[in-house]
């Protein structure tokens, strides 16, 4: 009979030991994460002092922006002029200068294979689905991308669930679409058929409270919502005679969640 060897209990307590140590300190190398593992946010107006400071070191720091993350910074603006430069050369970009992105797959997930969805199908299968209050939107800076992150305040969860985040808590998403102009250069990137949320408007938003700690909600899709019914569906694979109801879908939603 063939002896197996089998490590004592001890060997693998060390192991895990070791393991979580290697991460924490992979989080403490990450000059673009902050204690908490979060990636750090750069607003627009630290972008700009960071481009037009040209002294400090990377040991140094400029408008609350550490060195080592307004290098980051500066490389990210430098890649993405040159890429814009490469996509007007082959005439990738449209009359305005912006570079047209599609849809993602993630926005897509719950939709059916075949043919339009109904909105409610979509309200139904969310991980979590809210409607909120727009309170700031702007661009900024995070992990060596330009994004534009909507600040939002929870008016309704469509669970009404316990454990659910309660009515007034502020978390935001972020969106793909931006536009910087840098002196003469542009780098601008839009979804043509998605307007941009604006301060003050309420929107319903599809997909997952990623990090409640942090206040991050994954988005998936989002509608403007106005006298408790969506406005419009903007997405092209929803069925355009959905039901809009506010009040409606949040039943629909329940009730499919008891059965």
């Amino acid at each position: 009979m063939t002896s197996r060897f089998r490590a004592p209990r001890s060997f693998f307590v060390v192991l895990v030991a070791l393991v979580g140590v290697w991460h924490v300190r992979d989080l403490e190398a990450d000059p673009l994460l902050d204690k908490t593992g979060h990636a750090i946010w750069v607003s627009e107006g630290q972008i700009r002092a960071v481009l037009t400071d040209h002294s400090s070191s990377e040991s140094g720091s400029v408008d609350g922006v550490s060195g080592e993350v307004a290098k980051a910074v500066r490389e990210t603006v430098d890649k993405l002029l040159d890429w814009y430069d490469y996509h007007a050369k082959v005439g990738n970009l449209d009359a305005d200068g912006c570079l047209p992105i599609g849809p993602t797959h993630y926005e897509q997930q719950d939709a059916r294979l075949e043919g339009l969805t109904p909105l409610a199908e979509l309200v139904e299968r969310a991980d979590d689905a809210v409607v909120v209050n727009v309170t700031r939107v702007e661009q900024g800076f995070e992990y060596r991308e330009l994004k534009t992150r909507v600040t939002v305040e929870l008016i309704n969860d469509l669970s009404s669930r316990a454990g659910g985040p309660p009515a007034g808590e502020v978390f935001w998403f972020d969106l793909r679409s931006v536009s910087f102009r840098f002196g003469d250069k542009l780098i601008c990137q839009e979804r043509r058929d998605l307007e941009q949320p604006r301060v003050g408007e309420n929107l319903l938003l599809l997909g997952r409270l990623k990090d409640r700690s942090a206040g991050h909600f994954l988005v998936a899709n989002y509608f403007e919502v106005k006298n408790g019914a969506v406005v419009r569906l903007p997405y092209v694979f929803v069925d355009p005679e959905s039901e809009r109801s506010i009040a409606r879908l949040s039943e629909t939603r329940r009730s499919s969640q008891d059965k």
